[in-house]
């Protein structure tokens, strides 16, 4: 299936993106299905100090589509991807992904807020998938409960991935899992998290 990402890159080592806006203005309807922020397809490089918003239909609502950051590497090359100081949110799915046995990933120093407890879509604040690895470090995430209740919301998701992932020094605030890991090696250590009734609907 086809992304429609705002800004794209692919097939490429080193693609940097530093000091910059990208605003989906809400044009996930006309955008269509897999509307992403910043999209990068068998390629690496780095995003700093971006800002990332309004990656969503308008209103926002259960499609399972907007995500403010996708990074994808599966085609045999390996590509690495810093992702750091940038600040992610009003975004329709997931905050920040990164997939693909090939890709190796340091998401630091981020803020990446979701829309609290909603009851339309589970969101995900960020997720390494599909055999990504890497580092999730030092990042400041908050918003992300589904209060149905029969989906998971993460406010950092590992699922599938390879190698030893490092998720360390994050704060997490008001997310339905904190922290989920499923078939995944690594350490978590050191984040704090914080919940409340209200965060939690």
């Amino acid at each position: 299936a086809n992304n429609y990402p705002v800004i794209y890159g692919h097939d490429a080592a080193d693609i940097r993106i530093q000091n910059l806006t990208v605003d989906g203005l809400g044009n996930g309807a006309t955008a269509g299905y897999r509307f992403l922020g910043i999209g990068y397809n068998n390629a690496g490089g780095a995003i700093d100090n971006v800002e990332v918003k309004r990656v969503r239909y308008n209103p926002a609502n259960g499609t399972q589509s907007g995500s403010g950051i996708l990074i994808n590497a599966a085609s045999g090359t390996a590509r690495s991807i810093t992702i750091q100081n940038s600040n992610v949110y009003d975004f329709q799915k997931n905050g920040i992904t990164l997939t693909g046995v090939d890709l190796t990933g340091n998401v630091n120093g981020n803020t990446v807020t979701g829309y609290g407890a909603i009851n339309f879509i589970a969101q995900n604040g960020i997720q390494f998938s599909a055999g990504a690895t890497g580092t999730i470090s030092n990042n400041s995430i908050s918003g992300f409960c589904y209060t149905p209740y029969t989906w998971l919301s993460c406010g950092i998701l590992l699922y599938g991935t390879s190698g030893s992932v490092s998720v360390t020094g994050n704060i997490v605030n008001e997310s339905l899992a904190g922290i989920y890991s499923y078939d995944n090696s690594g350490t978590i250590s050191g984040n704090t998290l914080n919940y409340t009734p209200a965060g939690m609907g």
